[in-house]
């Protein structure tokens, strides 16, 4: 997947996430901890980290 959808997915996908726990809409929600800085290139740095690597397949372990 291209970087640019990839990046639009993750924060579709969390958008989403917030507006189940807020009982809201996906277009009504505004981000708070995921909007702030460190937040934004945490996710950036993910979706194209594995695109510089050239990594064929990332694994993670269970979210704590």
């Amino acid at each position: 997947m291209p970087y640019r959808r990839r990046l639009v997915s993750i924060f579709s996908l969390l958008a989403e996430a917030e507006a189940h726990v807020h009982g809201t809409t996906p277009d009504q929600v505004h981000f708070h901890e995921v909007g702030a800085v460190d937040s934004i290139i945490d996710i950036v740095g993910a979706a194209s980290l594995p695109g510089l690597l050239r990594a064929d397949a990332v694994f993670t372990g269970p979210v704590e």
